[in-house]
């Protein structure tokens, strides 16, 4: 019975191959109140401050939600991430009426978890267990200990411009998975009557003692409902038991590596992928895509969707793709905590080189006069050789820097205002400018 017009209007949706509403975010009277009374975020308490939080649409317009005040609520950026990530963890990426009604299941169990866990607080959505534990670990890396929060807001429908923060926990009775998705009762005939009577199936009779199968009451002593976890079942037929598959890495170890790459400095997302993929390198894996590094702790694809989630208060993302930049945040306090835990020999092979040390080792290689680059790479070569390393790659001259490979790039992207660069594709030649060479002598 509850819920029931949310999961008819996703079928209805998805039968239709609808196409998602256009949303809209809080409006600045709502969100002045928000600021002005200290809101916090209604799953994990952390306070709202300038733009760290969201509008999220608790039914997805995606699955057929609507633009409505009841149907929006404010979280923070980790929070609204963590959720999203859940619902294309399970059902990919829309529009989701392609793979319907085979992935109904899965919408219907989002769906309830959705509604549930913001009308009786987050730890009801532990009734449905599978989506529940796949938020926990986006958001709070699997160990969740509930906050008190007091200063929260519920949807946009429950308040107005001014009011006082509304959002309790536990405001709606506690409800089973079959109270959430009763169907409308139909009227039995006196001879379906008798049968139930007689077997036991009356909805207010006492379970038949003498049986063999497991109680599905639980005990009157326990207070936490629980659900027939469907969506559990159907991950376990798709990804076969649990138990095979390899030991994930702890969460803490992956802020630590991502932490240690960072300063206040921003660099590009991509550039922060490469030193991932050095990271990988150095600890002897052969598959070593930031893909890879990611699936070591259980996460999706996409590396700036786990900064987000997982180093929300630590990082400031900017910019927008492809260009997105990441940095140390300055507010943040466990960069020194993270990168103690990371491994010394690690650290050692990850520290780099100042940039102006490979500044100085390029120019001291020119002139004014061009010099291929095939022929730059040969003096490098030999520079890395009397330096005593062990390999004299331009590569790994570039690591050297927390550069990625291409030595044309790295040259364009931090000599540019240096040397000149000419010539054909595959034939470029690499020159210092007059104007340098005058002030060197």
């Amino acid at each position: 019975m509850r819920y029931e017009e949310q999961l008819s209007r996703a079928r209805q949706f998805l039968s239709a191959s609808g196409r998602a509403k256009n949303g809209s975010s809080i409006n600045d009277g709502r969100e002045l109140t928000l600021l002005k009374n200290r809101a916090q975020c209604p799953h994990c308490g952390i306070l709202f401050e300038g733009g760290n939080h969201n509008t999220e649409h608790i039914h997805p317009r995606a699955l057929g939600g609507e633009n409505t005040d009841s149907n929006r609520i404010q979280f923070c950026l980790a929070c609204n991430n963590a959720r999203n990530l859940v619902m294309q963890t399970i059902l990919g990426h829309p529009p989701y009426f392609k793979n319907y009604p085979q992935n109904w299941p899965m919408v219907e169990e989002y769906l309830l978890w959705s509604e549930v866990s913001i009308d009786d607080g987050l730890s009801a959505g532990s009734q449905v267990d599978s989506i529940h534990q796949k938020f926990l670990m986006y958001r709070f890396s699997g160990h969740y200990s509930p906050t008190q929060i007091v200063n929260a807001y519920g949807r946009f429908s429950s308040w107005k411009k001014g009011d006082s923060p509304n959002y309790t926990f536990g405001n709606r009775q506690g409800v089973t998975r079959k109270q959430m998705v009763q169907q409308k009762t139909k009227t039995k005939g006196i001879f379906i009557t008798v049968l139930d009577r007689l077997f036991g199936y009356g909805a207010d009779e006492e379970p038949l003692k003498a049986t063999n199968r497991p109680a599905i009451h639980q005990n009157q002593t326990e207070q936490k409902s629980t659900l027939p976890d469907r969506g559990a079942e159907l991950h376990r037929q798709n990804n076969g038991d649990s138990q095979s598959k390899p030991d994930l890495r702890p969460m803490a170890e992956f802020r630590s590596v991502i932490l240690s790459f960072l300063s206040s400095t921003p660099i590009t997302v991509s550039h922060l992928g490469d030193h991932v993929k050095d990271y990988m390198s150095l600890q002897g894996m052969s598959n070593s895509t930031t893909t890879d590094f990611l699936n070591l702790y259980g996460l999706p694809k996409g590396l700036k969707k786990a900064l987000r989630t997982h180093l929300s208060e630590d990082v400031i993302i900017s910019g927008s793709p492809p260009s997105s930049q990441v940095a140390i945040s300055p507010l943040s306090a466990g960069h020194a905590e993270y990168t103690k835990s990371i491994d010394v020999k690690h650290l050692n092979e990850i520290n780099h080189r100042p940039m102006s040390e490979f500044r100085s080792v390029i120019q001291s290689f020119l002139s004014t006069e061009p010099l291929l680059i095939a022929q730059l790479a040969k003096k490098i070569e030999a520079y890395m050789k009397n330096q005593g390393l062990p390999e004299t790659t331009t590569t790994r001259f570039l690591k050297l820097y927390g550069l990625p490979r291409g030595l044309k790039k790295a040259i364009a992207a931090h000599l540019s205002d240096t040397v000149i660069i000419s010539g054909e594709v595959k034939k470029e030649s690499v020159s210092l400018v007059s104007s340098q060479m005058s002030e060197e002598e």
